[in-house]
């Protein structure tokens, strides 16, 4: 069996999407791409073997497209979804659902019970990763945690970037993998920058959020689009009287620190072992 997608915006998202969906999701087919422009669409879609249209709601009722992908702009979220949903269709759709609470809040009392054709696209939470750390805290495996820090570091922000564009972009997937590894909701949270890294042009980069639970844990979320070294993302809960800690995330210069918490763990109380001694990669030494 398969099915015939749709996705809606040939930017940088849309479209990875579709070659991501094209070369490895098995029983699916990019049928159709929408996109404002045209010959960016057409650019995207030629190689896969798909139409393009500048019309995204064409796209939507098309009745060779089976389900849909909104990677759009985060303005044209929320109206491409309620069409999504009038027509029928599974949609997953980029965070964030729509640019504001009160837009979000409006969409899901709109389309009520229909909200179970929605999904987002936080992808941690299948991230094996991730899913492992959610285990090993709901086990205690390493006993209850009290802090967990969640780190997501890039090369650079993209185009048009902003500093609220940072959260509803960025920090939006650390605000819901925290309380997912969890299971437990946020009750408080607080923003903060300090001043501007030499590398931002613009938005507030870096920025730390912190996150209470209702649990009383205490959480960090630190964005910093701009730290230029590589791509690293992680999240580090830590227990109390325990040596080590448990990780879970992608690191920048292939350096596994889930691996290297283990190793801590092994051999907390004793010298490091060996393979710890070694210098840090060159992009991690100090400066």
């Amino acid at each position: 069996m398969t099915i015939q997608i749709g996705i809606i915006g040939a930017g940088n998202m849309g479209a990875d999407h579709a070659v991501t969906a094209h070369r490895f999701v098995s029983g699916a087919r990019v049928e159709l791409l929408a996109d404002l422009d045209l010959t960016r669409a057409e650019a995207v879609a030629a190689p896969l073997g798909s139409r393009a249209t500048d019309d995204p709601y064409a796209l939507i009722t098309d009745p060779a497209v089976e389900a849909v992908i909104i990677a759009s702009h985060d303005s044209t979220h929320a109206g491409f979804i309620r069409a999504c949903v009038a027509a029928g269709r599974p949609v997953l759709c980029e965070k964030p659902l729509a640019p504001t609470l009160a837009e979000a809040r409006a969409l899901m009392a709109e389309i009520g019970s229909q909200a179970q054709l929605v999904s987002l696209g936080f992808m941690r939470r299948f991230d094996p990763g991730y899913t492992e750390l959610r285990a090993a805290v709901a086990n205690r495996a390493m006993g209850a945690p009290v802090l967990v820090h969640s780190v997501g570091r890039g090369v650079a922000s993209g185009p048009g970037s902003t500093s609220e564009s940072s959260v509803s972009n960025s920090a939006i997937h650390d605000l819901d993998i925290v309380p997912w590894l969890l299971d437990s909701p946020v009750v408080e949270a607080s923003w903060h920058a300090p001043r501007p890294s030499v590398l931002a042009a613009g938005p507030a980069d870096p920025q730390l959020i912190l996150l209470r639970t209702a649990d009383g844990v205490l959480s960090t979320v630190e964005v910093f689009l701009n730290a230029g070294y590589g791509y690293e993302r992680r999240s580090t809960g830590s227990p109390p009287g325990q040596c080590g800690r448990r990780s879970a995330g992608q690191p920048g210069c292939g350096r596994g620190h889930h691996l290297d918490a283990q190793r801590r763990r092994r051999h907390c109380g004793g010298p490091l072992a060996p393979q710890q001694t070694r210098s840090p990669p060159a992009c991690r030494r100090p400066r």
